[in-house]
């Protein structure tokens, strides 16, 4: 074998490996009522990417026959406390529809730059006054670079 054949035949193996080994460009989880801890939703978010901007949303689903309606759009309150990699925290409240079997997702942030970068827990403790409610979801997405 030559050696330009060679360095082509080492290219065609070694390039699918380069490229296969790049981190998602979205993660998703969704926990069950049941599986969370006094209420608490946890979510671990690799924040790692330097150049990376995340838009996070939150999805959940209503048993449809268990809904009860309290006006016109009834409503999920979620305290939301994020805790980065070195320990800090920060705490908000934010609503969100409460859905139906179909599921709902809504935007929770966008353009997300984090100013720590590695692994980071989003706790969300959901308030929700309706019957059926199934959990909480979480999806992260890498939405281009800084």
């Amino acid at each position: 074998m030559n050696p330009g054949t060679r360095r082509a035949s080492l290219l065609a193996v070694v390039l699918p490996l380069l490229f296969s080994c790049t981190p998602p460009s979205s993660t998703e989880e969704f926990i069950k009522v049941s599986e969370a801890r006094n209420g608490i939703y946890s979510f671990k978010l690799d924040l790692s990417d330097s150049l990376s901007v995340y838009d996070l949303s939150f999805y959940t689903r209503v048993d449809r026959n268990s809904l009860e309606t309290k006006g016109e759009n009834p409503r999920i309150r979620l305290v939301a406390t994020w805790i980065s990699p070195s320990g800090k925290t920060f705490t908000e409240t934010v609503y969100m529809p409460a859905g139906d079997a179909e599921g709902i997702i809504r935007k929770y942030r966008t353009g997300v730059q984090p100013k720590e970068f590695g692994e980071w827990t989003l706790n969300v403790k959901a308030f929700s006054q309706e019957k059926g409610f199934r959990g909480l979801g979480l999806i992260c997405d890498r939405n281009g670079t800084r």
